[in-house]
């Protein structure tokens, strides 16, 4: 009997070996690596991002402040003690600042120093932890900003808004500093000064 020649069918070429299999890897590395970067960046700034943000000069203030608003702001310049909340998942620490404000063209504009984390005096190397605070008064659709620097670089900046500014002694102030994932900071206190 003669032997049969084995039939030999043609192997397919691997998915990731043809024209559509490599555009869709190359597509989905380019993904990862943007999320990834993006997800960096958010994490740590670059050392640079120290800079002020650029000035929003596409938004018009709708309104004039009434004449009780005015007499309300003129309450807000001087010195406060505010305690900034943080959530479980940064830590959950609570730290103390005292900020000088100070009200221009409808802006409050809050800066000065961290004091304590916990209740426990910040030490001496943290004693250059600085705060910015700023929120406009006059149109609620404008969000702030708060920032942190030690030693002059910027450790921190993320959305603020204010949300509530007592008119009567004591003068106390509630705002909130917006974190990545939909959590916050709470930030309270009062006029002191």
């Amino acid at each position: 009997m003669a032997d049969k020649p084995e039939e030999t069918t043609p192997q397919k070429p691997h998915f990731l070996t043809t024209l559509p299999g490599i555009l869709t890897g190359l597509g989905g590395v380019l993904v990862a690596a943007t999320g990834l970067m993006t997800v960096v960046y958010q994490m740590w700034p670059p050392a640079n991002a120290n800079t002020a943000p650029p000035a929003n000069k596409g938004v018009m203030l709708s309104s004039v402040p009434t004449a009780a608003e005015n007499d309300r702001y003129k309450l807000l310049p001087g010195t406060w003690e505010l305690t900034e909340t943080r959530p479980k998942s940064k830590g959950g620490a609570t730290v103390k600042w005292i900020l000088n404000a100070t009200v221009s063209d409808n802006v409050l504009r809050m800066s000065g120093k961290m004091t304590a984390v916990n209740g426990k005096t910040v030490s001496p190397k943290d004693t250059d932890v600085r705060a910015v605070f700023e929120t406009n008064l006059a149109d609620a659709t404008i969000r702030g900003f708060f920032e942190t620097k030690k030693n002059g670089v910027r450790t921190g900046f993320f959305p603020a808004s204010l949300v509530e500014v007592s008119s009567e002694p004591p003068i106390t102030i509630h705002a909130n500093i917006n974190l990545p994932n939909n959590e916050f900071c709470g930030l309270m206190g009062q006029k002191v000064q």
